[in-house]
């Protein structure tokens, strides 16, 4: 509406209502949903307006405080789907890496288990 009628006072008052009103959702959503290790340690606030996603990402700061100091992710309707398909990855990668240093602990286990059971049976008898 303020851009419409080329008022750039009133556009820059309803830009910084709408920044004040995405800090006090990132504020809510982190008392809310976020409680490590129980959750991730992060959120997503879906923007479900692109324009509305757009004007947020145009404020300088605005993106770095949601991360920061609020632990929230924004993502629009252009940017959920890479955003989820990219977060998947990762939890997968770290399943892996989970499961490989869980191998690598057996097989450091059976090794030590195997050296020691080599050292008795190649140790003299001692009758």
């Amino acid at each position: 509406m303020a851009q419409e009628a080329a008022n750039p006072e009133l556009v820059e008052l309803e830009s910084k209502q709408l920044e004040m009103m995405v800090k006090r959702e990132a504020k809510s959503i982190k008392e809310k949903y976020i409680e490590a290790p129980f959750t991730t340690d992060f959120a997503i606030m879906f923007i479900p307006i692109e324009g509305m996603y757009a004007e947020i990402l145009r404020r300088p700061g605005v993106m770095d405080t949601l991360q920061n100091e609020y632990k929230v992710l924004i993502a629009g309707p252009m940017t959920l789907s890479a955003l989820l398909n990219s977060l998947q990855m990762g939890f997968k990668t770290l399943k892996i890496q989970k499961s490989t240093s869980e191998v690598w602990k057996v097989l450091g286990e059976a090794k030590t288990e195997f050296l020691t059971t080599s050292a008795l049976k190649g140790a003299p008898d001692s009758r």
